[in-house]
């Protein structure tokens, strides 16, 4: 078996005294099984002694065979080389740097060596990030990023056997939604817009546009943010679509009800640059400086979200906000409308008004895939194939597998009208 790289002990000892350690002058100094002590220094003791007692509870390093970095990074040089979409390199490295080996070291495998890995070590990583807050959905793309980069040192004859196969199927992540959508119809869409537009009518950008955007057209969030005014023809009639979320193709769209007659007299009113955004940021509100410069430096040290929600006496949603937030915080109006300030500040208290507070911006997609195979939207049943071309969707069977999630319920809803000799509605409206 490989040795272990272990630490037994730690001692903190104050370097005050020493000039070049005025800012950081508390030493952490952990000591090995084998081999030389390592060091580290800490503004304060406190901070010292509790990396300290987190590196002894660190389960053991493999001291032999290929580091693990190493192996990831001569896995990532390779999917350079090959023909892979930018967005999904940048998801490959998004995760490489956040999960799999972050510079802080309290989670992942940056102080590992490949052969020392375990399926066990996988399944605290995952817990890790479900502790976090992260989704099935990203906890199974890292899942299966590590699975690959154990591939290739297989293949390379680095290890014998991949730790991923080590992870019982039970345990592996899943990216199923655990939230089934809710359409909604159109006199749902357009008294959400009416809600919005009555709440915010003191905005020169009209977000309640946005709303529409997302039911005629079907587009996602991010994608509705990044519009601009030279995406819009309103000659033609039509919308492109130039920064797709997740991996689809741009693409060119038909506008729909009335959103030719509503961004022309929009685009008038704002009279744009070429270039300009559609529904830029505005306002925002100025993060305290001390709880951001706080909440980083605890993020550096891998705490937790709810520890570091728990040390500022804020909610998990602002502790995250306070974590990721940029030093210069305000938006300014040449950067896209922000999705959590949108979410909480324009969409939530509508739909809240309205008592409808479990929809969400998303259930617009849905309901606008249903509303076009119904032909709620003009009255004509749109082809599965051309749905699917509209919304996005890589192929058909994801545009049909949304609508059957609430296609079936609006079946059941149908029967159990006739069985009480009520009038049904037509499937597909609400």
């Amino acid at each position: 078996m490989p040795t272990a790289d272990r630490f037994v002990r730690y001692k903190v000892v104050d370097r005050s005294g020493q000039s070049a350690r005025s800012r950081s002058p508390f030493e952490c100094r952990l000591f090995r099984e084998e081999g030389r002590p390592t060091s580290k220094y800490f503004p304060t003791a406190e901070q010292a002694h509790r990396y300290g007692a987190r590196m002894l509870l660190k389960p053991s390093v493999d001291t032999r065979g290929t580091p693990f970095v190493e192996v990831a990074e001569a896995w990532l040089d390779l999917q350079r080389g090959m023909d892979l979409k930018p967005a999904t390199l940048k998801q490959y490295e998004r995760h490489l740097r956040n999960w799999v080996m972050p510079e802080h070291g309290q989670w992942g495998f940056r102080d590992h060596r490949i052969t020392s890995i375990t399926g066990g070590d996988i399944q605290r990583l995952l817990v890790r990030m479900q502790q976090e807050g992260r989704s099935g959905s990203t906890r199974k793309q890292v899942f299966g990023l590590i699975g690959m980069i154990c591939d290739h040192a297989l293949s390379e004859g680095l290890i014998d056997l991949n730790p991923q196969d080590q992870v019982p199927r039970t345990r592996r992540p899943s990216s199923k939604r655990s939230r089934a959508p809710k359409p909604m119809d159109r006199t749902q869409v357009h008294a959400i817009h009416d809600q919005i537009a009555s709440q915010r009518h003191e905005l020169h950008v009209d977000y309640a546009l946005m709303v529409l955007v997302g039911f005629y057209q079907g587009m996602r969030f991010s994608e509705i943010a990044a519009i601009r005014h030279d995406h819009v023809d309103l000659h033609d009639g039509s919308l492109f679509v130039a920064e797709p979320a997740k991996h689809g193709e741009q693409r060119t769209t038909p506008l729909l009800g009335p959103l030719p007659q509503r961004l022309a007299a929009y685009l008038e009113h704002l009279q744009l640059g070429t270039g300009d955004l559609l529904f830029p940021a505005i306002g925002g509100r100025q993060l305290p400086a001390a709880k951001v410069q706080r909440a980083k430096q605890l993020r550096a040290e891998g705490a937790l979200l709810r520890e570091i929600a728990a040390d500022l006496d804020v909610s998990l949603a602002t502790a995250r906000e306070y974590s990721r937030a940029k030093f210069e915080p305000r938006p300014r109006e040449t950067d896209p409308v922000d999705r959590n300030y949108y979410r909480n500040r324009i969409w939530n208290p509508a739909v809240v008004a309205l008592g409808m507070p479990d929809r969400q911006f998303r259930d617009l997609r849905n309901s606008c895939i249903r509303a076009l195979l119904t032909g709620d939207i003009d009255g004509r049943r749109w082809p599965p194939d051309i749905v699917q071309q509209f919304i996005g969707h890589a192929d058909s069977r994801m545009t049909m597998d949304v609508y059957h999630q609430v296609y079936d319920r609006d079946v059941h809803r149908f029967a159990n009208h006739r069985a009480k000799g009520i009038e049904p509605p037509r499937p597909g409206l609400e």
